[in-house]
């Protein structure tokens, strides 16, 4: 019988760090009171790496594409210049700090990259399941008041932007959404996991309708339906089963919605906002207006009007990095560096996901948590964020290494 190779518990800690470990600061930050984002990150590739082969790397090719946009990045990040940008919308000193999230890209593919064959995962579930259950725990704790507002069921009485000592609702949302991935490919490892995954889904929407994040809401049953469809029971055989399942699961959240009063004002909150977001970035005069999609809806004219006035240097090869934040991670490509490396962007991070999660098909809740993880970050390149936003690649570039991975003796 052939031995299985498994990556060590420290390398499988910075795997779940290198994908929630902003997040997971965050958090950390807001119990301890003490900044440690860099620190975190920085941990999560020590973690990794395999110092036997520090020296001795077998670049993946996997990561070719990834490996050269960030160079790139990093490159294209020295002609900045803030002061001639085209607004100042932005924070400099944040902008300043984005080096080190492309040479943290850099050097957590080197880290991979020192692991030379293919190993298999052996705790990677359950470190994610603790580590999201971890965030999820202090998010719920401020956002319920210290869990007052659960004993009164008024639980939408305000909506938070974000916790008390930082982190924003956008971020902690997408940790939130790996946290309830995580509880459907992961189905605990004993009873007591088993009945504390249903308290984790319970806890992760709560904090979602709290903060309000949509977006995310919306994901997850994208993500849902995905890992349906890998798992194969849309098939003949298995759709009668599903149909059941979902007339039962209807039956109960209509029974649920007549009944219980505080559901009812939760769905419709829900369905509220989710129609008014989406309407007012359409440009929809007869939905209630929504404060962050009427920013981009007021933004995007100025942005489509600096690409109208631009020069054909400027349209080709952009108008430098971070010129402005255009809250749309493929535009940020175009209006930033220009149409060649926007259609580079848009083939690296729309086209080749797209393929993997229509194409690829897997077995093991691992790989298949990434790929519903990367639902949501395909799903950012048209919505919101910055194509420099650093967490929506580690999820991928761990996908991509993982695959690409040769199973042979000689390279351990």
């Amino acid at each position: 019988m052939e031995k299985v190779n498994y990556y060590s518990l420290r390398q499988e800690i910075g795997l779940v760090l290198s994908i929630v470990g902003m997040q997971f600061a965050t958090i950390l930050r807001n119990v301890v009171k003490i900044e440690c984002t860099q620190l975190v990150m920085l941990l999560s590739v020590l973690l990794i790496i395999n110092y036997k082969n520090a020296f001795n790397i077998r670049f993946n090719k996997g990561l070719t594409l990834l490996f050269i946009y960030q160079i790139y990045c990093s490159v294209w990040f020295f002609t900045h210049d803030y002061y001639n940008s085209i607004d100042h919308t932005y924070d400099e000193a944040s902008v300043s700090k984005m080096i080190f999230y492309h040479l943290y890209l850099i050097m957590l593919m080197y880290s991979l990259c020192t692991i030379r064959i293919r190993k298999e995962f052996r705790y990677f579930l359950r470190i994610s399941f603790y580590v999201g259950l971890f965030i999820m725990i202090e998010i719920l704790d401020q956002v319920t008041l210290h869990f007052t507002t659960l004993t009164n069921m008024n639980l939408l009485a305000e909506n938070y932007n974000q916790l008390a000592e930082g982190g924003d609702k956008s971020t902690l949302g997408r940790a939130l959404l790996f946290l309830l991935f995580v509880c459907v490919v992961y189905k605990g490892s004993n009873k007591f996991e088993r009945y504390l995954r249903f308290g984790a889904i319970a806890g992760s929407w709560i904090c979602l309708f709290m903060f309000n994040t949509r977006a995310s809401m919306a994901v997850f049953f994208l993500g849902f339906i995905y890992y349906l469809w890998q798992k194969r029971y849309f098939s003949h055989k298995r759709i009668r089963t599903l149909i059941a399942y979902a007339i039962i699961s209807v039956g109960v959240l209509i029974t649920f919605y007549i009944n219980i009063e505080y559901f009812r004002n939760a769905v419709s909150h829900f369905i509220e906002s989710f129609l008014s977001g989406i309407g007012t970035y359409l440009g929809f005069s007869n939905v209630i207006q929504d404060t962050s999609a009427n920013m981009r809806l007021e933004h995007f004219p100025v942005l489509i009007d600096t690409m109208y006035n631009s020069s054909l240097i400027q349209l080709l090869f952009g108008h430098g990095y971070y010129s402005t934040f255009a809250d749309m991670p493929i535009f940020q490509a175009l209006l930033g560096s220009g149409i060649f490396i926007a259609i580079f962007y848009f083939y690296l991070m729309v086209i080749k996901p797209s393929k993997y999660l229509l194409s690829f098909k897997t077995k093991l809740p691992e790989l298949l948590l990434l790929l519903m993880v990367m639902i949501q970050y395909l799903f950012d390149q048209f919505y919101g964020g910055s194509c420099y936003t650093f967490f929506m690649y580690p999820s991928y570039i761990i996908f991509m290494y993982y695959i690409y991975s040769p199973k042979i003796k000689q390279y351990v």
